[in-house]
């Protein structure tokens, strides 16, 4: 569930994950906050969603932004009886 994103600096860029075989009953989908978005100081915001068959991820820089690349995230897609299963998104600017 790890993906990694190239993107052009300061532009909006968006992860596109597959459900893995298995693990179609999993529901909440979270970052490690608890929530489905995510403010980084100095950096942007991340949103999180699963939509049909995908986990779809967003970052949106704050403007003027101009690191290299935003703080690598850490998300939480978990069943009704606890089980989780944990992915990370990396985003790289060009």
């Amino acid at each position: 569930y790890s993906g990694t994103v190239t993107s052009k600096q300061g532009k909006e860029a968006t992860f596109l994950l597959p459900i893995l075989p298995g693990t179609e009953g999993y529901g909440a989908l979270t970052f490690d906050n608890g929530e489905s978005t995510k403010t980084v100081a100095g950096e942007g915001k991340w949103t999180i969603v699963r939509d049909g068959d995908f986990i779809i991820a967003t970052f949106t820089p704050e403007a003027g932004y101009t690191g290299s690349a935003p703080t690598p995230q850490t998300y939480l897609l978990a069943d009704a009886g606890g089980k989780t299963s944990e992915g990370r998104l990396t985003l790289l600017y060009k």
